[in-house]
């Protein structure tokens, strides 16, 4: 008797083994922190120490922007897609990062659309919190086909502000690199970052910076001079395209881990 227990005593711890072994996998977290750096120094605030492509020594005195559909790629193509977006906003804490649930997974890429694509860039498609109002796009600027009284003129992608001391001559003038929607025209684009190794999601949390390097937005492939286009360069077409091209080397991940 005392033998035929210890046979189903076996039986059983071997049982809750294999099943244990074999439980469904878990959800999961991906923590994106927001970092922004100027080539290779990292950013600060109101300090003249960058020097731009164009030869003005300058300084950056506001940042904020806007990323949308975020999406995740697994190893077989598959992909988990995040509707809405997020305003990143220097001066706010609380923006620096975003906390993504994941299904269980193993992930290969991380994919954002910079602003709002031509579909999604109404006032309806993000939170009506004050903070997103600052960001609305000047209906003035919008879509001239549509009669003023019905425009939606949706967002700013980003507002990228300063001062720059022109060609090191002394004379302090300021730029305001406001990117979005000019009249209508779709200014956004998706950028696809491959993560430096597989993340295995299954009941565990990976964090990784997101890192905007400002600098590359006045340089690659193109050289851009605060002096050709002014302080103002919303209603300019012409200098959306030019920080839309340089823009696709803005973004990389850096620091992948494991928590």
């Amino acid at each position: 008797m005392i033998r035929r227990n210890i046979y189903s005593l076996s039986v059983a711890l071997i049982l809750l083994s294999l099943y244990s072994c074999h439980k469904d996998p878990q959800k999961g977290h991906l923590i994106v922190h927001m970092t922004q750096k100027v080539g290779d120094k990292a950013l600060e605030l109101n300090k003249m120490v960058y020097q731009s492509p164009a030869g003005h020594p300058y300084q950056v005195s506001k940042l904020k922007y806007i990323l949308t559909e975020f999406e995740l790629a697994d190893k077989d193509g598959n992909t988990v897609k995040y509707e809405g977006g997020h305003l990143t906003d220097l001066t706010d804490s609380t923006s620096m990062a975003i906390d993504f649930e994941v299904p269980p997974g193993e992930y290969t890429q991380f994919s954002f659309t910079y602003g709002l694509s031509k579909a999604n860039n109404v006032k309806s498609y993000l939170p009506n919190t004050q903070a997103y109002q600052n960001m609305y796009w000047p209906k003035t600027l919008g879509d001239t086909s549509v009669p003023s009284a019905q425009r939606d003129p949706g967002f700013h992608y980003m507002q990228y502000e300063g001062r720059y001391d022109s060609l090191g001559s002394g004379v302090i003038k300021v730029f305001n690199l406001h990117t979005g929607p000019t009249y209508g025209a779709d200014n956004s684009f998706v950028v696809h970052l491959p993560f430096s190794q597989n993340v295995t999601i299954d009941n565990n949390t990976w964090e990784v910076n997101l890192v905007m390097d400002l600098q590359e937005w006045l340089q690659n492939p193109n050289l851009f001079d605060y002096e050709t286009f002014g302080p103002a360069i919303m209603p300019q077409q012409a200098a959306q395209d030019l920080l839309k091209a340089n823009g696709q080397t803005v973004y990389s991940l850096d620091q992948l881990s494991e928590k």
